[in-house]
């Protein structure tokens, strides 16, 4: 399915080549290499000193050899000589090739057939991979998505044929592109073959995003980008988004993109997103886009143009780490540009003395460079004096110039001795602790610290963040703004602002200024502070306030299998509030509580049937006054009860007793089920007939079956059947009249015997049975047919087709005792039992001998059974 198109290399051996060609491939090879290196032509080394020579295709016939040269091996000239004599001869050998196959029978929801499914065993064959005795020359190794590799074996035999499973789970489980190859014994590459696989439960891509374009560029002109999305599969990537920013340094001109994308971009010359959206892009589908963009003037001395495109898409993509590509595409040092420099130095700078050199008070101030535009040469800009420079007390001016086009630009930094007096300040005693209100907060009397000094001002800060004034005037350095707002006279103290439960430290700073007045910046207001003093408040606002608990309905469970219950975590199903606790609507949760709930039982706890007291309580952690937190509890009822049923078992079946003599039923032991409940030790047994009837009772002919029903304690209950059966086994009997009619005279005629002469009653025990119902089944006789004497006559037995009645022949043998007729009578009840009874007709010797039963002689059947 798969095959591999990479390089081979030759087979060596006599397995492999004819007589006197031992060294025939190797030498062509070294007189080939040689040939070429006197040509000019050059070859890739390896470290070991050997050179490769690989073809195109396995196709060809070409030979990949692997020749150890250098200092491996001198070459004298004779080598040399039978080295080239031997590219006369040509050599064929075959390609080394891997082909890959799916099984015969694909899995559930596989129907490309050039994508395998995770769950398929794949069979890899390698064909022409070179074999040597006792070493071995190749492997073949498999290789998943990411790099990993799941699989390695040995080619000991050519073909050689490996099988893997592709796994469904665990690290293995990648759809994407898999490989397989061959190795040489020192895990060189030889031959490789790819295929795709895929997930049918969950459809899969792998977007490749690739961007090329310029490695430099000018100011002033315009670059083109090209950027391509690649699907590599293995299956339809949907709703595609692509986005590529305008790059930095360089402003929108145009766009090409591909169809099936529709595209949003910024206007000429302006700056921002091109968007783009697709419903879907195919395995192996690609999309080109083409961007120019004008780079700015002011690109220049290696600044860049930074081009750069993500596609993602909504179909599950394992592999996001090349759905970015870009292109970095840099000015050249001291080119560009273009224009006059233009320079923009800091504002002035403001500082108090702290040192001194040379005999000099004055300070080392460090300030922010100089920024700049257009051409200012190579280094753009030099200032002197340099940041963090020694400047004396006073006022000095800094310069900054371009190293072209004559820019330049000029501050001032000016260095103050600090005042004599330095500030101090004391604070007063803590306020007392307060109660939190339903808020969780409480207003505290704030006292101002004392203060002294020249030019001294002072600010609080709260360690919970909220302000101390009713003024911000540099958002951005409140620590400061305070302070530069009293100055202005601006600034109250704010009593919007109460403390919430906890502890919250207020810091007061005094500061001297040495140039009282406004400031620009919060920067000038920190130049113009020397000294300063501090001292810390701590305000302690206490959360008595308990929690409130409301506890989840009442709950019904049931026991397990062994009559007990676990109970669960029902904490979470707890609805609890506290006025101080931190959740999404609060700005700030410092000094905030997070509300914690316990229960009892503990979850884990195994309880009985019955109702159980289940009881939670909140407890909000607060610094209360005993510090040990509110609490607050509530409960609800756990009731558990046995719904399981017992288990019962039934008695065997009683089957094929026969009915007792003279009755039609019979006295059956049926013996007890038997049951074992999860909470009930004695389960009440109890079983009912079919018929009714107290299970002592006799059980009547036929199938009677029993109801075994198993009840606990709590009504559970379960049950079976068992089985009777009574069988009759016991045969009708027939009442004859005793009757045995003589025949005479003997003058050979038919007489006519029916049953109803014989035969007065029918009784049986368990069916009515009418005389109705009997019939011959056989007549014999104590003479033959033909006997002696007694006329030559045939049939002299004639049994009714309806086997009610025969006619038996008047005659006997003259040399005889007399002839005596047996008649067979039998009768046959519901069940199939069959009872049965003889009668006799004599013709006698002469009509005052008795006729003597000598046994049958001669016997007619009749055809009923």
């Amino acid at each position: 399915m798969f095959a591999s198109n990479h390089p081979i290399r030759p087979r060596f051996g006599k397995s492999r080549t004819t007589s006197g060609f031992k060294n025939a491939i190797f030498l062509r090879a070294v007189a080939f290499l040689m040939l070429i290196g006197f040509l000019g032509t050059a070859f890739y080394a390896t470290s070991s000193g050997s050179s490769i020579l690989r073809s195109s295709s396995p196709k060809t016939g070409k030979v990949e050899a692997t020749l150890k040269l250098g200092n491996e091996r001198g070459i004298s000239g004779s080598y040399l000589r039978r080295a080239m004599r031997a590219l006369a001869t040509p050599v064929v050998v075959d390609p080394e090739t891997i082909v890959v196959s799916p099984p015969a029978t694909r899995a559930p929801g596989c129907t490309n057939p050039a994508v395998l499914c995770l769950g398929e065993t794949v069979t890899a064959i390698v064909s022409n991979a070179p074999l040597r005795a006792g070493f071995r020359e190749r492997r073949i190794q498999w290789v998943a998505p990411d790099g990993s590799v799941p699989q390695l074996v040995d080619v000991v035999t050519d073909p050689q044929t490996d099988t893997y499973t592709l796994p469904t789970s665990g690290p293995f489980a990648q759809v994407g592109k898999w490989a397989v190859r061959t190795l040489t014994n020192r895990f060189g590459a030889i031959g490789v073959t790819t295929f795709d696989v895929g997930d049918p439960s969950q459809p899969s891509a792998d977007l490749a995003v690739s961007v090329t374009g310029p490695t430099s560029v000018t100011a002033n002109t315009n670059v083109s980008y090209n950027v391509t999305v690649t699907n590599n599969g293995p299956d339809t990537a949907d709703n595609i988004t692509f986005n590529n920013p305008v790059p930095y340094n360089s402003t929108f001109v145009s766009a090409s993109t591909p169809a099936g994308f529709t595209c949003t971009a910024p206007s000429p010359g302006e700056v921002g997103d091109i968007s783009c959206t697709s419903p879907s892009l195919a395995m192996s589908a690609s999309a080109a886009f083409s961007f120019v963009f004008s780079v700015n003037s002011d690109v220049k001395n290696g600044s860049a143009v930074y081009e750069w495109a993500r596609a993602d898409t909504t179909t599950n993509e394992p592999d996001q780490g090349n759905n970015v590509g870009d292109v970095y595409s840099s000015s050249p040092p001291g080119g560009g540009g273009g224009g006059t420099c233009t320079l923009d130095c800091p504002e002035d700078v403001n500082a108090i003395a702290n040192t001194t050199e040379g005999s000099q008070r004055g300070a080392h101030v460090s300030f922010p460079p100089t920024t700049f535009s257009g051409d200012c040469g190579t280094p753009p800009v030099t200032t002197s004096p340099a940041s963090g420079s020694f400047f004396p007390v006073g006022t000095t001016t800094v310069t900054s110039t371009s190293t072209s086009n004559g820019g330049s630009c000029s501050f001032t930094v000016t260095v103050e001795e600090q005042g004599t007096n330095p500030p101090s300040i004391s604070c007063p005693s803590n306020p007392p602790a307060a109660n939190a209100n339903g808020n969780c907060e409480a207003a505290i009397t704030i006292v101002n610290p004392t203060v002294t000094g020249n030019n001294v001002t002072f600010s609080g800060v709260r360690s919970d963040g909220k302000p101390m004034y009713n003024c911000n005037c540099f958002p951005s350095s409140p620590n400061q703004a305070d302070d530069a707002c009293n100055i202005h006279g601006a600034c109250t103290r704010r009593a919007d602002a109460p403390f919430g439960s906890g502890i919250t430290t207020i810091v007061w700073t005094a500061y001297s200024h040495n140039v009282p007045g406004p400031y620009a910046t919060p920067e000038d207001e920190e130049a113009a502070r020397t000294g300063t003093a501090s001292c810390t408040v701590t305000v302690t606002v206490n959360d008595v306030t308990p929690p409130s608990i409301t506890p989840p309905a009442n709950q019904t469970e049931s026991a397990d299998a062994n009559c007990q219950f676990t109970v669960p975590d029902y904490t979470t199903m707890a609805t609890v509030s506290d006025n101080c606790a931190c959740d999404s609507n609060t700005e700030d949760c410092q000094g905030r509580v997070t509300i914690t709930v316990t229960q009892s039982p503990t979850p884990g706890t195994s309880v009985g049937l019955g109702p159980h007291t289940i009881t939670l309580t909140a407890n909000d952690g607060s610094s209360n006054n005993d510090g040990d937190g509110n609490t607050a509890t509530a409960q609800f009822t756990l009731t558990v009860n046995d719904t399981t049923a017992p288990v019962i078992t039934c008695p065997a079946d009683v089957l094929n007793v026969p009915t007792e003599t003279g009755t039609c039923a019979a006295h059956v032991t049926t013996g007890t089920a038997t049951a074992t409940d999860n909470c009930d030790t004695t389960p009440t047994i109890v079983g009912t007939r079919s018929d009714g009837q107290p299970l002592t009772s006799a059980y009547p002919r036929g199938t009677t079956t029993i109801e075994w029903k198993a009840t606990d304690d709590a009504g559970n209950h379960s049950s079976c059947t068992q089985t009777i059966t009574v069988v009759d086994t016991e045969a009708p009997v027939i009442v004859l009249n005793g009757s045995a009619p003589s025949m005479w005279p003997p003058n050979h005629s038919y007489h006519t015997f029916g049953v109803t002469a014989f035969v007065t009653a029918v009784t049986d025990n368990c069916d009515t049975i009418g005389v109705s119902s009997v019939y011959i089944t056989k007549v014999t006789s104590d003479e033959n047919e033909n006997g002696n004497g007694d006329g030559n006559t045939m049939n002299d037995i004639v049994i009714a087709a309806d086997c009610k009645s025969v006619q038996l022949r008047s005659e006997r043998e003259g040399s005889a005792n007399g002839r005596v007729y047996t008649i067979f009578f039998a009768v046959r009840d519901t069940t199939g039992n069959v009872g049965t009874a003889t009668a006799t007709v004599v013709v006698r010797k002469n009509p005052s001998t008795a006729a003597v039963d000598s046994g049958p002689h001669y016997t007619v059947l009749s055809g009923c059974p």
